[in-house]
């Protein structure tokens, strides 16, 4: 049943956040940010009691449905990309390593933003079921799936972030983009050196 189970996509997209090397992973602030950040956004939208109405819910609904479907989109090509280098030679395995763990972790992101985007399909029928709010238990539960709405589109925002980030990675490494057009090094203007003009000797006609 493991593989029916999300926590394998959240383990594979936590450790895509974090350090690595060939054999070990280890914590890195980037992967803190990416918990807290939107925790502390959906935390400031439950406590400001803020109610998504049912056009903005409609709205997340449509981005959710787009947003899954150029998905499976990338996916289809980054596991084709994925396969290719797989099948090259033995050869090429030392080389290729990079290559074939920025691809990994950049699937792990898409299966990561699929489900963000389903709990955000979720909470967005939530909030179009409840239809006008009058107060009660109806206003809490908008003021829950609104902040639950905010701090997953957020979370799900990172993660495209990374997802985009990790993807030029891949590109640049596999392809040997030039460092001075990879974006790794800032550019720096060369300084030009203005020759002095002789000076005629005093007299001189």
């Amino acid at each position: 049943m493991e593989r029916f189970g999300l926590s394998t996509i959240w383990r594979a997209h936590w450790d895509g956040l974090s350090g690595r090397d060939s054999d070990h992973v280890w914590p890195s602030n980037v992967r803190f940010l990416v918990l807290l950040l939107p925790l502390a956004f959906g935390i400031l939208l439950g406590l400001g009691r803020v109610q998504f109405d049912k056009d903005v819910a409609t709205a997340f609904l449509a981005s959710a449905a787009l947003g899954t479907g150029a998905m499976v989109g990338a996916f289809t090509q980054v596991s084709a990309w994925r396969e290719r280098i797989t099948n090259r030679d033995a050869d090429y395995a030392l080389t290729d390593q990079p290559t074939r763990d920025m691809l990994d972790e950049a699937v792990a992101h898409m299966m990561q933003v699929i489900v963000d985007a389903m709990a955000i399909s979720l909470g967005s029928i939530v909030l179009i079921a409840l239809g006008p709010i009058e107060g009660g238990w109806q206003r809490a539960t908008a003021i829950v799936a609104s902040a639950t709405l905010g701090a997953i589109g957020t979370h799900l925002g990172l993660a495209m972030i990374f997802l985009v980030t990790q993807l030029y990675a891949a590109y640049g490494h596999r392809n040997r983009i030039r460092r001075a057009l990879d974006g790794n090094e800032p550019h720096v203007r060369p300084q030009v050196r203005r020759s002095k003009k002789a000076k005629s000797p005093k007299g001189a006609d």
